[in-house]
């Protein structure tokens, strides 16, 4: 999930999953030697009761950490078992679910991690290139033979690893046609899982928010009918700014002077999918676990809603996306942590390097899940678990807020 907010693409893209070539494994289908699970079926998860996470392998290149970060192995078990559902890739590839190596260590975690948690949901999201890829979309959902094979190859795996669903992650179907044949294989989707097993989960990922009036192409009414939940991406709120944005603010953030600063937020999110008919408990908003670095910016505001240098140097990486886990290492203990009151957010400024960094913290996931909770929305997913501190400060965070 690349976690556009908007419908439009955008130049800084967060993090998002490798694709190396895929390889054969015990997993890739047409295995024979691969053997069917047996599994109790986990019970249904109340609506406002979700907590959904994404678990990704660590990035590659130059923002990857030095030591991957094992979630399973990471997380304690008493917060880990707050999680509900996990999310992971798995790469389709000719037609076909055809996990890489990385992937199927993932799903064998997975697997195992499941044995001990039978009430746990664990759900695989079809990776057919990087989610912005359309023309990879377009060409698997373009004929009802393209589209069978997928399902009927994805639906397989689902079921030989007793898993409970399947997210589909395609940014963004662009016109009425593309948003027919997203129809179509949702619906097919759909009619497989049922075929398996009727309690399945079937979810799409999709933006925060868009310019009232102008909502993306699905076919939404159809959509509501097919799918457990809406994933929204509630984060890169700003990014089409220009300035030193919030990553994701609660409410309209004080001080902002541009529209789309003012204006993107939870709550115009929530507000546009209400428009379009979407129950609340359908409504699972994202919540972010990096934040965003901009350099050489105007020192007004202490940084924020300022102009900064879109020329970023070499070592800063491929985007100015920064994982949680290197915000906490390097950057509390040294910048000014500063509070927006309106956009309930927090942003760090370092005035010697005129550096800001929009971020989330323990406090505002705090707020994010109190509010979920007043407006009787569906849950929470979580971008991604992948990208904690070694303390898991915002997954405990959530996991408190979400007992009270």
């Amino acid at each position: 999930m690349l976690g556009a907010a908007t419908a439009c693409s955008s130049d800084s893209q967060p993090e998002s999953q490798s694709q190396p070539e895929s390889t054969e494994s015990e997993f890739a289908d047409g295995d024979s030697s691969a053997e069917t699970v047996e599994r109790a079926v986990p019970a249904e998860v109340p609506a406002g009761e979700r907590v959904v996470g994404f678990y990704t392998p660590p990035l590659r290149g130059k923002d990857a950490p030095e030591q991957e970060l094992e979630v399973l192995d990471l997380l304690p078990p008493e917060v880990l078992d707050k999680v509900t559902h996990l999310i992971s890739y798995v790469n389709v590839v000719d037609g076909e679910c055809t996990p890489d190596e990385r992937q199927s260590q993932i799903l064998d975690d997975l697997s195992t991690y499941k044995d001990d948690r039978p009430d746990l949901r664990v759900i695989l999201s079809l990776a057919i290139g990087l989610p912005t890829e359309t023309n990879k979309w377009v060409e698997t959902t373009s004929t009802p033979e393209n589209r069978a094979e997928v399902v009927s190859s994805c639906v397989a795996l689902v079921e030989r690893l007793g898993f409970d669903g399947v997210d589909v992650d395609w940014e963004f179907p662009s016109d009425k046609e593309q948003a027919d044949n997203h129809l179509s294989f949702m619906t097919e989707l759909r009619a497989a899982l049922d075929e398996y097993r009727a309690d399945t989960e079937l979810t799409v990922d999709v933006p925060g928010v868009w310019i009232p009036g102008q909502p993306p192409n699905y076919r939404w009414d159809e959509l509501i009918d097919l799918l457990s939940w809406f994933n929204v991406m509630t984060y890169d709120l700003g990014l089409l700014s220009g300035v030193t944005a919030l990553n994701a603010p609660l409410h309209s953030p004080e001080g902002a002077t541009d529209l789309i600063s003012q204006g993107s937020t939870y709550e115009l999110s929530q507000a546009l999918y209400n428009d379009l008919g979407v129950p609340p408990d359908m409504y699972v908003m994202g919540v972010p676990f990096y934040g965003y670095r901009f350099l050489r910016a105007e020192p007004a505001n202490n940084g924020l809603f300022q102009p900064y240098a879109k020329d970023l140097p070499e070592d800063v990486g491929e985007s100015e996306q920064i994982r949680y886990a290197e915000i906490a290492d390097k950057y509390l203990d040294t910048y000014e942590r500063h509070w927006n009151e309106g956009g309930q957010s927090p942003w760090l400024w370092d005035p010697a390097t005129q550096t800001v960094i929009a971020y989330d913290d323990a406090e505002s996931i705090t707020a994010k899940v109190d509010w979920m909770q007043e407006e009787g929305l569906g849950g929470v997913m979580m971008w991604h678990l992948n990208t904690q501190d070694p303390e898991a400060t915002l997954f405990k965070a959530l996991a408190k807020a979400m007992d009270t």
